[in-house]
């Protein structure tokens, strides 16, 4: 689960967070900008190399795992990839524990939001190192 944000021209840093475990259409467990098949570095993964459905007190610990994680990193912006139950579990646990950074989401399949990693850290004015 080691990861660390990446660093925008302004000066704040973006931590991206892969929420998925499995996408059958990837082949299994994968984390990658879909667009350029390119590896995304600085991704916090939150379930690893799981596949689904993932057992509920491995995911809570996973989540738990996750939070701390980005809580002691402490980015000014949390790019959640997708807007599901882990990224709603994972936001619920930002707010109790009083974060302060900026959430925002990315997504590139059916039933998120369509942008890709490299698009949303382009937004943040970040070109991810390849």
């Amino acid at each position: 689960m080691s990861a660390r944000p990446y660093q925008s021209r302004d000066g704040r840093t973006i931590l991206m967070v892969q929420t998925w475990a499995d996408r059958r259409e990837w082949g299994g467990p994968s984390y990658h900008i879909t667009a350029t098949r390119a590896p995304l570095r600085h991704c916090l993964k939150v379930y690893g190399a799981r596949r689904h459905p993932v057992p509920q007190a491995i995911a809570d610990k996973c989540i738990a795992a996750a939070v701390k994680a980005i809580l002691a990193l402490s980015p000014d912006v949390v790019g959640l990839g997708g807007m599901g139950e882990t990224a709603g579990r994972i936001c619920a646990a930002l707010d109790c524990a009083q974060f302060d950074g900026e959430i925002d989401y990315w997504g590139t399949d059916v039933g998120d939001i369509g942008m890709d990693a490299e698009e949303f850290l382009g937004g943040y004015d970040v070109a991810p190192p390849y």
